[in-house]
C-alpha cells in the first residue's frame, strides 16, 4: 500500500511545485512590475531619509536610475527573508504531502477543511484592526493569507482527483475550482501578493531611510563644515545660531560670511546645509542655497 502511494505523492509534489512556480512567475516575472517596485522602494527610502530633515525628495531631483540603484539597499534583507520563507514552505509542503499519502484515511478531513482554514485565515486578517498588528508583520500576514488560500484549494483539488480516480466517474468541479473561476481566483490572489510586496518593501524602505537619517542627525558634528560667502545678507533667523561676519572692512567681493554650517548633500547646483545647532523640530530648517558664482560661494572644510 505504501509503495504504490509514494509515486503518487511524488507526482503530486512535483505538480504543486510546478504550479507554485507558475503562480510566482505570474506575480514576479513582468519586468515592469519589478522596475516599478525598485523605483518605489528607492523613492520611499530617500523621502524618509531627507523628509526627516524637512526636505521633499523632489527638491533633490534624483533621476530614475539613481532611485532604482538606491533601492538595492532596501531589498537585500527582505529578499533573504522571503527566500528563507520559501525554503520553509517547500520543506513543509513535502512533509505534509508525505504524511497525507501515508495516512490516507485521516487525510480526507484535512483536505476537506483546508479551504475553510485558508479562507478563515484571510478573513481573520481583514477583521483585525491594523493598529493591533505589528507594522512589519501586517504585509507578511496578508501575502501569506493569499498563498495559503491558494494552497488550501490545491489540496482540495488533489482530494477530489483521488476520489474521482477511485470511483471511476467524473463530477462537476465546485465553483472555486471551475476553469474560469480558477483564473479569476488566481488573478485576485496574485494581485493581493503584489499589494503585500509593495506594502512590505515600502515599510522596510521607510524604516531604513529614517534609521539612516537619525544616524546622520546624531553625527552632525562630524559632517564636513561649510563656510558661506555672500554679496547680500542672507535672511537667517536667530534660531539658526550661525556666526555672521561683516566683511566690508576687508574690501573683498564678498560682503558677508556665515559659519557653523554642516553639509547635508549637494545636488543639482544646490547646497543643502544643516546648522550645527539643528535638532528635530527646533524651527531651524535646512538651509538651501542655489549656487551662483557672482553672488554666493560655499567653501567646504573637511
Amino acid at each position: 500500500m505504501t509503495s504504490t502511494a509514494s509515486p503518487a505523492g511524488e507526482d503530486s509534489s512535483s505538480k504543486w511545485l510546478s504550479q507554485l512556480g507558475e503562480f510566482l512567475g505570474v506575480v514576479l516575472a513582468p519586468v515592469t512590475v519589478l522596475t516599478a517596485l525598485l523605483y518605489e522602494f528607492g523613492y520611499v527610502r530617500e523621502q524618509a531619509l531627507y523628509g526627516y530633515f524637512g526636505i521633499d525628495v523632489d527638491q533633490l531631483g534624483f533621476p530614475f536610475q539613481d532611485l532604482v540603484l538606491r533601492s538595492a539597499q532596501v531589498i537585500f534583507r527582505p529578499l533573504i527573508f522571503l527566500a528563507f520563507l520559501a525554503l520553509l514552505a517547500v520543506a513543509g509542503h513535502l512533509l505534509l504531502i508525505r504524511w497525507l499519502y501515508r495516512h490516507s484515511s485521516t487525510s480526507r478531513p484535512v483536505r476537506a477543511t483546508a479551504p475553510v482554514v485558508g479562507l478563515a485565515a484571510a478573513g481573520t486578517f481583514n477583521l483585525i484592526p491594523l493598529t493591533l498588528v505589528p507594522t512589519r508583520a501586517a504585509p507578511v500576514a496578508l501575502g501569506a493569507a493569499a498563498v495559503l488560500t491558494e494552497y488550501a484549494v490545491h489540496l482540495t483539488e488533489q482530494q477530489r482527483h483521488r476520489q474521482r480516480s477511485r470511483r471511476a466517474r467524473r463530477r462537476p468541479p465546485p465553483p472555486l475550482m471551475s476553469a474560469p473561476l480558477t483564473r479569476i481566483r488566481r488573478t485576485a490572489l496574485s494581485a493581493i501578493v503584489i499589494i503585500a510586496l509593495f506594502w512590505g518593501f515600502s515599510i522596510e524602505a521607510g524604516r531604513q531611510g529614517e534609521q539612516f537619517a537619525r544616524g546622520m542627525a546624531a553625527t552632525i558634528g562630524y559632517q564636513p563644515a561649510a563656510i558661506v560667502y555672500s554679496t547680500d545678507r542672507l535672511p537667517f533667523s536667530g534660531n539658526y545660531r550661525l556666526d555672521e561676519v561683516d566683511l566690508t572692512p576687508a574690501k573683498t567681493v564678498w560682503r558677508w560670511r556665515y559659519t557653523r554650517l554642516r553639509v547635508l548633500t549637494y545636488r543639482n547646483s544646490r547646497w543643502f546645509l544643516l546648522p550645527t545647532s539643528w535638532t528635530k523640530g527646533n524651527d531651524a530648517p535646512v538651509v538651501i542655497l542655489t549656487e551662483d558664482p557672482t553672488r554666493l560661494r560655499v567653501d567646504i572644510v573637511p
